[in-house]
């Protein structure tokens, strides 16, 4: 039998799954002299350029320390060490309304802050933990803020500076961990440590290092990148997975004095870092996840500490059409299709 125009239109379909935009990648970064949180594109080349969540002006904030964003949940969280700040404490904000929704989710007459630095976030379970280097603890709270607990009190010299959380090392376990800098007389000695928390057991990964200012993870590859950030700079990489599981594509490599804080970039496979300096110049680079392709983003930055990578996400439903010889037309009516093939 001759097969129709419109039967051959059918029998040439093409289901066609069409989305909504992605939003763009976002670094964010603590400005610390700069009063203020700021952000940029970085897979951008050249990278855009930096905007800023406005905290000064919205009298929310002093000296931003550690920054921690959760972008599918529109959640942004920052510490501030000035105890003349208004945020003093740990604060939050929605993304999308910032300027209303703006609160503090642990205050600094509760006791459980100090001097808070990098901050991390269990986005499963909706979990903040941050580093406190004057209370000497490590620290959680819930997103909607409540009673911090102590996940663990540092003894003696140790000073926790830094946190990364990984909410499935295996099997479910969650493990906390932390670059803890040795303190002597106000100062920063050689007798830092890496740290690994798990069950409130600390387990000493790394030890006797010299200034270990920053770690962050690469969760899906089971990699801890850590880095020295003064005398003998350099970064460096752990691999915590099972065994038989790839490792780490190389164990350390150079990076420039001073270096502040890191953010593994999983699908891009980029580590970025901040360098603050003395001044307006502080700058924050990226390098492959083995130390090279050295490459300088931003440059101008006022005291950038500390970093947080929201990737793009995808917003909006997605429609499906049929392409047909009589061009494109939606699934929905067509025949009961409900879903693209």
């Amino acid at each position: 039998m001759p097969t129709s125009r419109a039967a051959a239109a059918v029998a040439a379909a093409t289901l066609v799954a069409v989305a909504a935009v992605a939003t763009a990648d976002k670094l964010y970064f603590a400005s610390h002299e700069g009063y203020d949180v700021g952000y940029f594109d970085p897979s951008g080349d050249p990278p855009t350029a930096v905007a800023y969540l406005d905290l000064l002006k919205l009298k929310k904030a002093d000296l931003p320390t550690g920054v921690a964003v959760d972008a599918a949940a529109g959640k942004v969280f920052w510490g501030n060490d000035d105890p003349n700040a208004a945020s003093s404490g740990i604060s939050s904000g929605d993304l999308g309304n910032l300027a209303s929704s703006i609160k503090t989710i642990v205050d600094w007459s509760s006791g459980a802050v100090k001097d808070p630095e990098g901050m991390d976030l269990d986005k499963v379970n909706k979990i903040v933990y941050y580093a406190d280097q004057g209370k000497r603890a490590i620290y959680s709270v819930p997103y909607a803020g409540g009673t911090p607990t102590v996940v663990h009190q540092f003894g003696g010299s140790s000073a926790p500076f830094d946190v990364a959380v990984d909410h499935d090392m295996g099997g479910g376990t969650l493990g906390v961990f932390a670059a803890v800098p040795g303190v002597t007389d106000g100062h920063f000695s050689s007798n830092g440590q890496i740290v690994l928390i798990v069950g409130g057991r600390l387990t000493p990964l790394v030890s006797s290092m010299a200034y270990p200012y920053a770690v962050c993870l690469h969760r899906a590859k089971k990699l801890l990148f850590y880095v020295s950030g003064e005398k003998g700079a350099g970064a460096f990489c752990f691999h915590y997975g099972a065994r038989g599981t790839p490792g780490c594509p190389k164990s350390s490599w150079s990076v420039p004095r001073y270096v502040m804080d890191c953010e593994v970039d999983e699908a891009a496979g980029h580590i970025y870092y901040t360098m603050p300096a003395n001044s307006t110049a502080g700058s924050i680079f990226r390098t492959a996840l083995d130390g090279t392709d050295h490459v300088e983003l931003q440059s101008t930055l006022n005291k950038p500490f500390r970093l947080s990578l929201a990737k793009a996400t995808v917003t909006g439903a997605t429609r499906c059409f049929r392409r047909t010889q009589r061009g494109a037309e939606d699934c929905r009516g067509s025949g009961g299709v409900t879903a693209c093939g």
